[in-house]
């Protein structure tokens, strides 16, 4: 385990840095797919949902729809409508004096297969002439995909197409204004546009190019904001030069005033909804199929709306904003849309910075994500159709990757506390045994031996310097933990820094050790040393920390537990894949009555200590066996002391060389370099 200094060093490395480059990737894949077109679907029926689902709206009470229903057919006994029913119709609505009337029924021949030769008594020459002569009355033709004339005879102005087309899933939002026919040279305006221009002009509003947009269309100050290829949810949707509009649809199951053509015929029709109103007369019958797919409004008919009811949404949306400033629906730009859409993606990886418990963030999470939804949502009752969809992606995306990262984190974090504290007790230990308990062991063995007699003041002296090397050991743990630095202390007053090759700093420990203990290791007379470099670069600090304690270790082990020790040989060098540390002696042991078997191969045999104080503790494995198992385990390798023949002690650690991919050796390079900088300081 690495030291405190390098905790948020390999979280950047590992962690939150991955995270954020992950994080602008997911948001450059969804914007990206934003701008092929990959959520327009979803994108549009989103728009449909929030319009279907606004609070209902008053009833446009200056629009009155006039339907033919199957009950009325029934009644009348013929379709289509006959000519004579119609003419009555407009007739008796004439006397009401309404602003405009819009026939919503194609009437380009007869409706009866009767040849009339008297022109004077034909009815459909009477519902042409009609038609003809009264100004406040405007017919439908179809200009595009199969055409449909007019009634002939009458005037341009009073001419408006009814085509509607549809989205590529079939559904309706948008509306033509005006179009260039392609089967004639003329400029055809839409019935919605006709109704609007006819009822706007008696209030003196007519209509006008765009001031802003020169190509929009504008009655007063207001424009009718037109849609562009790439304009919200759309991707390169091919308008052809032509002004459409969002329909802004009125919300409410009854957005308008409605009566059926019985019901008029009855006098069941009050004179307001019909005086100085716009009265739109159409099928509502299933059998005439004049139907168009929408999912914004609601209808008896799921999915369904009859033409005559999109005629008078349309035509609504176009006098309410005129008159009641109600918006128009239109999308941000672009570039506030992507905007929108990167600034939630940050929020989703910002959340990794929250500093509270794992079900706080969950519930953060959870509320942040609904919270565009209700953005969205809102804008729409003032007009403003923003993404939805992309934004759900990239924050669930990114918010979620990062509520599993902080949950790894959680789990990462209680494992560097007990794995921290497991640290402090096993340095603690080692402080203890390699400093005051050897000297402990060595007056116990002095005093104890018969061979060997022990002035007082020789005894004093060893244990005031026991006294001393214990009061030592807070000193030494705080410069061991509270330092930021690369460094370890072997002993209370010899550090070494881990940064330099491994076989130069375990000579160090080694000499260091002869120095320290010269008493017994001057009457070696042979010391055979060979320190080869080695491959060290996959090795971490706390790696490398370990291996030299475990050379420390074993040249104590020599010093306590062998006697009449003549030749000390100390190995570090690299054999092919191998990494080899050993020490070897040839002395005697201190215990009497120790087996001779191994005592540890590879960390896994039960193991009897050669190290003991006592025949107890023969059967028990020392702390520095444990430590050294757990090292060979971790490094992948094998671990080993055993007795030689016919005396002396072999200890040896051998690991592989493993190499280190491109990113975990940069990563280790980046971690060392900052540590040096964290370690001189400003």
């Amino acid at each position: 385990m690495q030291k405190r200094a390098f905790r948020w060093i390999s979280s950047l490395g590992g962690g939150s840095t991955s995270l954020f480059l992950g994080g602008i990737g997911v948001i450059a894949v969804v914007c990206l797919a934003r701008m092929v077109g990959l959520w327009q679907g979803i994108e549009l029926s989103t728009l449909d949902f929030f319009l279907r689902w606004r609070p209902a709206e008053t009833p446009d009470e200056r629009i009155t729809l006039i339907e033919f229903t199957d009950e009325d057919i029934q009644a009348l006994g013929a379709y289509p409508v006959p000519d004579a029913v119609l003419t009555d119709l407009l007739t008796d609505l004439q006397d009401y004096n309404p602003r405009v009337i819009g026939l919503d029924i194609f009437k380009d021949i007869p409706a009866s297969d009767t040849e009339t030769v008297d022109v004077d008594t034909d009815p459909y020459q009477a519902l042409l002439r009609l038609l003809q002569t009264s100004p406040e009355i405007l017919v439908i033709e179809k200009v595009l995909n199969s055409p449909i004339a007019a009634p002939a005879g009458v005037p341009r102005d009073k001419i408006g197409f009814v085509d509607a087309p549809l989205d590529v899933d079939g559904f309706i939002r948008r509306s033509l204004l005006a179009t260039h026919s392609p089967f004639d040279e003329h400029f055809h305006f839409s019935l919605t546009i006709q109704l609007a221009s006819r009822y706007l002009a008696a209030e003196g509003l007519f209509l006008d190019n765009g001031v802003r947009d020169p190509k929009a269309m504008r009655f007063g100050d207001t424009e009718l904001p037109r849609l562009k290829p790439n304009s919200g949810g759309y991707v390169n949707k091919d308008i052809g030069g032509n002004p459409f509009v969002l329909i802004n649809f009125r919300s409410g199951e009854q957005p308008f005033r409605r009566a059926t053509y019985r019901q008029l015929q009855a006098g069941q029709v009050p004179a307001d909804w019909l005086r100085d109103r716009i009265i739109i007369i159409g099928m509502t019958a299933i059998s005439s199929k004049d139907y168009i797919n929408s999912a914004a409004v609601v209808s008896p008919n799921p999915r369904q709306v009859p033409g005559l009811v999109l005629q008078a949404h349309t035509v609504s949306q176009i006098i309410s904003a005129v008159l009641d400033r109600r918006p128009f629906l239109r999308p941000w730009a672009a570039p506030w849309e992507y905007l929108w859409i990167g600034l939630w993606g940050l929020i989703g990886m910002g959340l990794v910075h929250l500093k509270k418990k794992l079900p706080a963030i969950l519930l953060i999470f959870i509320g942040l994500g609904i919270l565009p939804i209700a953005i969205a949502y809102g804008l729409i009752f003032v007009g403003f159709w923003i993404p939805v969809f992309p934004v759900f992606i990239v924050y669930f995306l990114n918010g979620g990757s990062t509520v599993l990262y902080k949950i790894y984190q959680r789990e990462q974090d209680i494992k560097i506390r007990l794995d921290e504290r497991q640290r402090v007790i096993e340095q603690s230990y080692n402080t203890i045994h390699n400093g005051p308990l050897q000297a402990l062991k060595g007056l116990i063995r002095k005093v104890s031996s018969n061979d060997i007699p022990m002035p007082s003041d020789t005894l004093n002296h060893e244990l005031n310097h026991i006294d001393s090397e214990l009061r030592s050991i807070y000193e030494f743990m705080q410069r061991e933990y509270l330092t930021l630095q690369t460094r370890i202390y072997v002993t209370r007053n010899y550090a070494i820094d881990l940064e330099g090759p491994l076989h130069e700093l375990l000579y160090q420990v080694y000499r260091n050790r002869i120095q320290e203990s010269s008493s017994y290791f001057d009457k070696v007379k042979i010391k055979i040393t060979d320190f080869c470099p080695i491959d060290a670069s996959f090795l971490s600090l706390e790696d490398k920390e370990d291996i030299i304690r475990f050379l420390e270790e074993a040249l104590c082990n020599v010093e306590q537990h062998s006697v009449r020790t003549t030749r000390l040989a100390v190995t570090c060098k690299q054999e092919q894949n191998d990494c080899i540390v050993q020490v070897l002696d040839n002395g005697l042991s201190r215990s009497e009555g120790t087996s001779n078997e191994d005592i540890a191969v590879n960390g896994t045999s039960l193991v009897k200590s050669s190290v003991g104080l006592n025949k107890s503790s023969r059967s028990m494995r020392g702390r520095g066996t444990r430590q050294a198992e757990a090292l060979a385990r971790r490094l992948g390798g094998r671990f080993a002391r055993r007795p030689q023949t016919p005396k002396g002690t072999v200890c040896w650690l051998i690991w592989p060389v493993r190499p280190l991919s491109p990113w975990r050796l940069w990563q280790r390079r980046g971690q060392n370099l900052i540590a040096r900088l964290i370690e001189k300081g400003p």
